[in-house]
């Protein structure tokens, strides 16, 4: 995928920006835990995918024709969808405890069923 996208690029400029995209997701997810106590699960979710499709949308008009954006992006949409599957325990949990009041059960059931 890179080195189809990114050919203009040299071989460690690819291979950075693969591991950029490694790394990242576990540095913006460990800056993303003081948000997510400060405005809840759901906003910081939600704003992860106006990025995305902010960023989509860039795409859209640029094109292909600009090669940084391409990997710009590339590694923002991965490193923004990593970040969002590691809320994921998160949101199964505000589901359990919003199924247990609005059921009002005693103990809570697993989000999953």
């Amino acid at each position: 995928f890179v080195d189809v996208l990114l050919a203009d690029f040299s071989r460690e400029i690819r291979s950075i920006i693969i591991s950029t995209s490694f790394i990242l997701p576990w540095v913006i997810t460990f800056f993303m835990g003081p948000l997510v106590n400060r405005y809840g699960v759901y906003p910081v979710v939600g704003t992860a995918f106006a990025l995305k499709v902010l960023l989509s949308g860039i795409a859209l008009c640029i094109g292909h024709s600009r090669v940084l954006f391409v990997g710009v992006f590339a590694v923002a949409t991965r490193v923004l969808t990593e970040c969002v599957c590691r809320q994921t325990p998160m949101v199964l949990a505000d589901l359990v405890d919003e199924d247990k009041v609005v059921n009002m059960r005693e103990k809570t059931m697993s989000g999953l069923i």
